[in-house]
């Protein structure tokens, strides 16, 4: 095969693959049906929402709880021994403002969920914060 069969060929290809993958629907993403900005809403009948035992709401750092939390602690304190060290992982994304007294929002919502487990002492406990 020649060099220039070869292009050809390649040429041929990529514009059956773009031909296949326009009808098969990417038209449709190309089309703005939906305008930028728009607020949208949650269906009527969507279902329930999954909600976590311990979960905070976007730039809060005092916990939410469910009934689920009591089963949740026990679990994750049967886990360990009397020796071991529990560790409080605050999340936080970036841009979130950073609360008066923490170094980031992780930090500010690891301090407000020791509370939650006054039954380990304080050498036993580490907070941390890990940016997502």
């Amino acid at each position: 095969m020649t060099g220039f069969s070869k292009i050809l060929l390649m040429l041929l290809s990529w514009l059956i693959y773009a031909a296949v993958c326009w009808f098969a629907g990417l038209k449709d993403c190309c089309t703005a049906e939906v305008a930028v900005g728009e607020e949208m809403t949650l269906e009527e009948n969507a279902g329930p929402m999954l909600r976590l035992p311990l979960a905070f709401l976007w730039d809060g750092a005092l916990p939410d709880t469910t009934n689920a939390f009591t089963n949740y602690k026990k679990n994750n304190l049967a886990k360990g021994d009397s020796s071991d060290i529990f560790e409080i992982v605050g999340l936080y994304h970036a841009e979130e403002p950073i609360p008066d007294g923490f170094a980031n929002m992780g930090l500010a919502r690891a301090a407000n969920i020791r509370p939650l487990f006054s039954e380990i002492p304080d050498d036993r406990i580490r907070l941390r914060a890990r940016l997502l």
